[in-house]
Order: C-alpha cells, then sequence, then structure tokens
C-alpha cells in the first residue's frame, strides 16, 4: 500500500503488469490507454459503474459483480492469464481543434449580428 500520491500512483500504473480496479472511468480509461490488462468490480449502488463494466466486459475487460472471498480463484485465474485489451485510439486532435475554432467563429458572427441588429 502506498500513500495517496498522483505521481506515484501514474509510476505504479504504468509499470504494473496489470490493473483491479472498480468501475469507474479514469483508471479504466488510463488503464485502456497504457494497455493494461484490467480487472474491474462495479461499486455496489453506483449505475454509472454497472454500465461502464457492461460496456467494458463488450469489449473483453474481466468484469466481477462484487469483491469476495469467493472471487479469490476467478481473480487468480485473470492474474496467470493476463490479456490485453486492444482498441484503436484514434488521433482526431486536428479535427476537434477545427471544429472548437469553427464553434468559436460562429458563436462570435452570431454575437456581432445579434448586437447589430439591437
Amino acid at each position: 500500500m502506498y500513500p495517496i500520491n498522483e505521481d506515484n500512483f501514474l509510476d505504479l500504473l504504468s509499470s504494473s503488469d496489470g490493473v483491479i480496479t472498480n468501475a469507474g472511468f479514469t483508471t479504466t480509461s488510463e488503464a485502456l490507454f497504457l494497455k493494461k490488462p484490467l480487472f474491474v468490480i462495479p461499486m455496489k449502488g453506483q449505475i454509472e459503474q454497472i454500465y461502464n463494466s457492461v460496456s467494458l466486459e463488450k469489449i473483453g475487460v474481466k468484469v466481477s459483480k462484487k469483491f469476495s472471498i469467493e472471487q479469490l480463484d476467478e481473480i487468480d485465474l485473470w492474474l496467470n492469464n493476463l490479456k490485453e485489451v486492444k482498441i484503436n485510439f484514434e488521433n482526431n486532435t486536428k479535427e476537434l481543434v477545427d471544429q472548437i475554432a469553427l464553434d468559436f467563429i460562429k458563436l462570435k458572427h452570431k454575437e456581432n449580428l445579434s448586437i447589430n441588429i439591437i
């Protein structure tokens, strides 16, 4: 166990062989981006984690419904058969920046038109 520290967390995450986490968005996304095998357990009563776990399972992430002593064999099996989930993260940076710029220009143009009309 380590104290909470973002730098330590990122170092440990990037050097890990796999990640066991809840089904929240941030750690699961980071693990997938880093091509880390992933085992998720959605937090009870958190509907967004249920939705995330369903989506993650569809792409090949190992999902367990709960964390208990009965899941130790399941976790051990996963640890001994780590498999990366391959996702093609497209680089749409240019298109995103272009769209943001166009939206900004349209907004400013609309603001100028409405000011001139008044």
